[in-house]
């Protein structure tokens, strides 16, 4: 590590680390904040929406973007750990907005499938019910 600063996103389902991290961009409630390396330590809500992080490679710069769900961010000196319920990660705005599309469009399918699968059981458990008071009344 070239001084720089190692952040760790972790969520559920995934968990991402980036070392020599420059700086990071984000949307807190109260406004835009940023974190490079030494900074002191803290705890800060992440509003949803997309963070900017400028990362070193090879004696170069090359700038990401993270959106997520927002969450909290653990900052200290040399981490910084960013705690969200999802996240997509880019290089590239227009290919982060069309992960989200499609991370919009399986959410979509998995929302309709449960509410399918819902209607299924509902209607399942009314036939038992409707069985279950004919037998009663016998």
């Amino acid at each position: 590590m070239n001084g720089g600063l190692t952040l760790r996103i972790s969520s559920p389902l995934e968990a991402l680390e980036l070392e020599d991290v420059g700086g990071l961009r984000f949307e807190a409630p109260d406004g835009l904040r940023g974190v490079r390396p030494g900074h002191e330590p803290a705890l800060a809500v992440v509003r949803p929406g997309v963070l900017r992080l400028v990362q070193r490679q090879a004696g170069a710069e090359r700038t990401l973007y993270v959106a997520c769900e927002g969450g909290f961010l653990e900052v200290s000196p040399r981490e910084a750990l960013l705690t969200t319920s999802w996240f997509v990660r880019d290089e590239d705005l227009g290919a982060l907005v069309a992960a989200l599309e499609r991370r919009g469009q399986r959410r979509q399918a998995l929302d309709q499938e449960a509410r399918r699968l819902t209607e299924l059981h509902e209607l399942a458990a009314r036939r038992a019910l409707a069985r279950l008071q004919r037998e009663v009344r016998r």
